[in-house]
């Protein structure tokens, strides 16, 4: 297999681990994905594993 893409990387310590504040999250930047599906229409859906939970959803552009 060959890695084509990576979503998201946190390189801010304070947006790190399950104990980031959400003010602190950047935009599409994850920190522990534990679950992904896709839509019908071809959207990704990640959810993140952390204290406050996070379900970030990346459009399909066609």
């Amino acid at each position: 297999n060959k890695l084509i893409s990576r979503l998201g990387d946190e390189p801010a310590d304070r947006a790190k681990g399950n104990g980031a504040k959400p003010e602190d999250w950047v935009e599409a930047a994850l920190v522990a994905v534990h679950g992904c599906t896709f839509d019908s229409n071809g959207d990704l859906y990640a959810q993140e594993w952390n204290r406050f939970g996070r379900l970030t959803k990346y459009t399909k552009v066609k």
